[in-house]
């Protein structure tokens, strides 16, 4: 009897652990993506590639208009800060079409990839308008 016994828990073990070892698939097929989501994903890379380009970019100028503004006084100094504030702008300008590009569906995608492109060369052209300020003005001090 206690073999018996123990022969079933045998196999019976050694069944649940085959049957755990077995992958499971559902036999639904492959289902391709619409063309189209592709190409709005694809495209929604592509414009938060370049927001996140410009974004870095606004981040280098404030962080060096800060430094700036910390080792000078007076006018010089509210004029680097004046700098600041203004790329802080810029900055938030980019971060908003960036979460619009991100949320844009099928639907809106048009006009929202449109605005962001305008937001993308309107902020380059200040960026590189605010390094070129901001280079040609004396480093900050070395502390």
């Amino acid at each position: 009897m206690r073999t018996t016994v123990l022969t079933l828990f045998v196999a019976l073990f050694a069944s649940t652990a085959a049957v755990a070892q077995t992958p499971t698939t559902k036999g639904t097929g492959t289902v391709s993506a619409p063309q189209a989501t592709d190409e709005l994903t694809q495209q929604k890379r592509e414009l938060s590639g370049e927001l996140k380009n410009s974004l870095g970019m606004a981040e280098g100028l404030i962080k060096r208009a800060v430094d700036m503004a910390s080792s000078t006084s007076g006018p010089e100094q509210e004029g680097h800060m004046n700098n600041a504030n203004a790329l802080k702008t810029i900055k938030v300008s980019l971060m908003e079409q960036l979460d619009l590009v991100n949320k844009a569906t099928p639907e809106t995608s048009k006009g929202v990839f449109a605005k962001a492109r305008e937001v993308i060369t309107a902020s380059t052209a200040q960026l590189n308008g605010m390094k070129d300020k901001l280079g040609a003005a004396k480093e900050p001090a070395a502390k």
